[in-house]
């Protein structure tokens, strides 16, 4: 699907398309390991997760303002927003797993994701 380039100066095939990449990018959307963070994929970490409560369920959820490490080492603080995991080999579109994309700042980040119509025409469109 797309490409996301670290930092760093990596390349990964990431399950997410192009123009949305560009737009995470353009808001400081970076690049994250599992491994470089330990606990983000044990749901019983409470520094990662907290509990809430959805029609008198209680479920396990990513907290927002936490502290990540990204693939160049830079700690960020922000929330998760593309998480996967790609337990043997099975998510589409990407070939790596055990990896995040991390939004630094306050939830929600608004992405400006900019669509050609035609060549003459172009419009630009939130999520």
């Amino acid at each position: 699907m797309g490409i996301w380039n670290t930092n760093n100066g990596n390349k990964h095939n990431v399950n997410i398309k192009p123009r949305l990449v560009s737009a995470m990018r353009a808001k400081g959307a970076r690049f994250c390991w599992f491994r470089d963070n330990p606990g983000i994929n044990n749901k019983n970490d409470n520094t990662y997760y907290k509990d809430v409560t959805l029609d008198n369920e209680t479920h396990r959820k990513l907290r927002e303002g936490i502290t990540v490490v990204c693939e160049d080492g830079e700690s960020l603080i922000g929330y998760v927003t593309h998480y996967v995991c790609n337990e043997s080999g099975q998510t589409s579109g990407t070939n790596i797993s055990d990896w995040f994309i991390f939004q630094p700042g306050t939830y929600p980040t608004h992405y400006y994701i900019q669509h050609s119509v035609d060549e003459d025409e172009v419009y630009i469109e939130e999520l």
